[in-house]
């Protein structure tokens, strides 16, 4: 697995980096989220302690303890139903899911105002149908 490296130079930052250049790597993997396929998923929103880079903690909000959270994949026209569980402290407010790669009925695509989870464990159910103009939803990155 490929990874990403920072050099930091005292350059400036139109200078293009020299052949010479000591680069950093990485000392642990990309971390690559789960996946959940099923067709009725719950997303729980917690605090948890997740290690960053070795050593000590971040104390994080997550879905489902994890840091990045799971990539939800669905294959075309199949509804899909995602609960969601607001375990975050009463300060974080109350969530909405907003998600990328699929069209959603505007009830269901993170209104600012409806559909809220609010805190202390509250939860709202979701419903994407894999639908669009009636037909079988294309893949697209959107």
């Amino acid at each position: 697995m490929a990874a990403l490296a920072l050099a930091v130079t005292s350059a400036g930052p139109d200078a293009a980096p020299s052949a010479d250049a000591s680069h950093a790597s990485f000392t642990r993997p990309l971390v690559i989220p789960r996946v959940l396929t099923g067709a009725n998923i719950t997303l729980t929103a917690a605090e948890a302690s997740i290690a960053v880079l070795p050593g000590a903690k971040t104390r994080m909000w997550t879905y489902n303890g994890t840091f990045p959270g799971p990539t939800i994949r669905r294959p075309t026209g199949a509804t899909t139903t995602v609960r969601l569980v607001n375990r975050l402290p009463a300060a974080a407010g109350s969530l909405t899911l907003h998600n990328h790669g699929n069209h959603s009925a505007s009830d269901f695509d993170g209104q600012p105002d409806a559909f809220l989870a609010e805190p202390g464990g509250a939860a709202v159910t979701y419903t994407y149908t894999g639908r669009e103009s009636g037909g079988n939803e294309r893949g697209a990155m959107q």
